[in-house]
């Protein structure tokens, strides 16, 4: 009978350990500054707004020369909107990828604050992002067709993997003394 009184506090135990202690989340916003073309091939106004969440693991930010950045290719757990391993976004209801360019994610003191090098075609329209400012420009006659801009709030990341492992381990020992009494 105590063996399986143990057993249940070390599945307890167990379970804690399983949540994911690596990830952090951003929401991510995109708002519709201004439309610079009669052409609106996405059917947007001024004002309109797209929510991304993205998570990532943060061990995988490298600093270079002072900077921090995240590359994708180096960090297949990046998602957004739970789709893992591409770095894909939705504007209204097109959904797009950007091209193999290396694109990368700005951070300044681990927490996120721009995109850079995403160029992402819908032939005949290029969908670019840059720090915080994103544009859309007609490739036939390079006429910039939307601007906007990201908005980037911070870093939330999820409780580390060990508070869960002593909330899993206490919730065990409460049951456990319970059922000796």
């Amino acid at each position: 009978m105590n063996t399986s009184r143990l057993f249940i506090f070390f599945v307890f135990c167990f379970l804690g350990t399983l949540s994911r202690t690596d990830a952090a989340q951003v929401p991510v916003t995109l708002t519709i500054d201004d439309i610079l073309s009669a052409d609106n091939p996405y059917t947007l106004t001024i004002g309109d707004t797209f929510e991304w969440q993205v998570e990532y693991d943060p061990t995988k930010i490298i600093t270079s020369e002072g900077e921090q950045w995240l590359y994708p290719a180096l960090d297949p757990t990046l998602q957004i909107n739970g789709i893992i391993g591409t770095f894909s976004f939705d504007i209204g209801d097109t959904i797009f990828a950007p091209l193999p360019l290396a694109p990368a994610l700005h951070f300044t003191d681990n927490i996120l604050d721009a995109f850079f090098m995403l160029f992402v075609i819908d032939s005949p329209y290029q969908n670019m992002m840059g720090g915080d400012q994103y544009q859309c420009i007609d490739l036939t006659d390079d006429d910039i067709i939307y601007a906007g801009t990201f908005t980037f709030p911070g870093t939330v990341v999820p409780l580390p993997g060990a508070v869960w492992m002593l909330g899993s381990a206490f919730a065990g020992l409460v049951t456990f003394r319970r059922k000796n009494k």
